[in-house]
Order: C-alpha cells, then sequence, then structure tokens
C-alpha cells in the first residue's frame, strides 16, 4: 500500500512539471512571437480600384451572337445590380 500511494504522489508531481513545462513554452511562444505591424491593415486605403473595362468588352462580344432559347427576358442591367441590393432590378 505504502507503494502504490508513493506512485500517485510521483505522478502527481511528474503531472504538475509537464503541467508548469507547457503552460511556460506556450507563454514562451506567445510572447516571443513577432508582433504585426498596424500598418498592414490600413493597406487597402492605398489601392487603386479594379477596372473591369476588358472583361466586359470580351463578355459581350462572347453573348452578342447567341440567342435566348428559354424565351426568358433578360432584362438590362442596372447599375445597382450585385452592389448593395440584389434585388434592385426586380
Amino acid at each position: 500500500m505504502s507503494e502504490n500511494s508513493f506512485f500517485d504522489r510521483s505522478m502527481t508531481i511528474v503531472s504538475l512539471v509537464l503541467l508548469v513545462f507547457v503552460v511556460a513554452a506556450f507563454v514562451w511562444l506567445w510572447f516571443g512571437s513577432q508582433r504585426p505591424s498596424a500598418e498592414i491593415y490600413k493597406s487597402a486605403e492605398n489601392l487603386e480600384p479594379v477596372t473591369i473595362t476588358g472583361v466586359e468588352s470580351r463578355a459581350k462580344t462572347l453573348l452578342e451572337g447567341l440567342k435566348n432559347n428559354a424565351a426568358i427576358p433578360i432584362p438590362e442591367p442596372t447599375g445597382k445590380e450585385g452592389r448593395t441590393d440584389p434585388f434592385a432590378a426586380l
């Protein structure tokens, strides 16, 4: 019975030492890592707007000769479609 209690105590001590080691390693990694600069989050302000005129003209050339076989009316797109309200054209 004395052996079992010694074994239990030693396992408890080993478990606590390992727990302290893991927590210390985590804290060391957490505070030792390099902090990202706040400037990377402000980089979107400096970006130029994307122009899609080339894509738009290519889509027009691909679609202009096609026939609407489904007889579904396809309305001309309005300026608000695809921006804030997807149902603006309805």
